[in-house]
């Protein structure tokens, strides 16, 4: 039977939910038949609070993490999703419907945001995450495209720029097409002070794909106090390789229309 539809799913931050929403909805959808539907979709924003995380593009080392912190959250809850879902239907999909850095200054402020490095950080935390649970996900949809909380593109005075989200998309654009490898990091764990009950996790986040002409990588350092010496382990040598270094000197940089402060 063709599937047609995508089931409402949980918020995903909502522990109370989440798991009640999924079970019970397909509970009842499979009581009499197997739904035709293609996919449960399941949204997750990373959620900015003044006290802990400060704000989009005021915050310090700390708030940095506690955001991060906040966004690794997602990873047991996809895990335990698919579990679920499993329970009903292997053959359905799950698809992260909408994520993304939700700040407070957003809110009364018609949703926009100031885009920084540390959203482009967790940005490239959540893709990485993604490749991570490749097996496990339809599909991923970052939230807003443009002007609306971390967009990639935005307008000010009628004049339009990229930001730092943007570069991340744009570098993680040649795992398309290719097969997902499994990655080990090894070096000090990063810790979240403000966080405590969030695990440590390693200070570099990494995506790798196989491609019929070569293997692409990218890397992310997840620790805006500390400059990372990065050794890359290959299971076979290579005949050569090219690099690309994104970021800025500071983790709160913005860019804006004719400045570039993160490229």
């Amino acid at each position: 039977m063709p599937r047609h539809f995508v089931i409402g799913g949980p918020d995903g931050n909502k522990s109370h939910e989440r798991e009640i929403w999924t079970r019970e909805t397909l509970a009842r959808l499979h009581e009499w038949r197997k739904p035709a539907a293609y996919a449960l979709d399941l949204h997750f924003y990373t959620w900015g609070e003044e006290s802990l995380t400060g704000r989009a593009a005021v915050f310090d080392a700390a708030q940095f993490t506690a955001l991060l912190a906040r966004g690794l959250e997602l990873e047991p809850v996809l895990i335990r999703q698919r579990e679920i879902i499993d329970e009903f239907d292997p053959e359905l999909k799950l698809m992260v419907g909408e994520w993304g850095p939700w700040h407070p200054d957003a809110n009364g402020n018609r949703f926009f945001q100031p885009v920084t490095g540390r959203d482009a950080v967790l940005a490239a935390a959540t893709l990485d995450m993604f490749h991570r649970h490749a097996n496990k996900l339809a599909a991923c949809t970052y939230t807003m495209l443009c002007n609306v909380l971390g967009a990639p593109f935005q307008t000010r005075g009628g004049e339009p720029y990229v930001t730092p989200v943007y570069h991340v998309f744009a570098l993680h654009r040649g795992h398309r097409g290719g097969m997902s490898l499994a990655c080990e990091v090894a070096g000090d764990p990063l810790l979240f002070a403000n966080h405590p009950e969030q695990p440590t996790t390693p200070p570099i986040s990494l995506s790798a794909t196989q491609h019929e002409a070569g293997l692409y990588v990218t890397l992310a350092n997840l620790n805006p106090a500390v400059v990372q010496s990065v050794e890359l382990v290959l299971p076979a040598p290579v005949a050569g390789a090219a690099g690309q270094v994104m970021g800025a000197d500071d983790p709160q940089a913005t860019n804006a229309a004719g400045r570039e402060r993160f490229a």
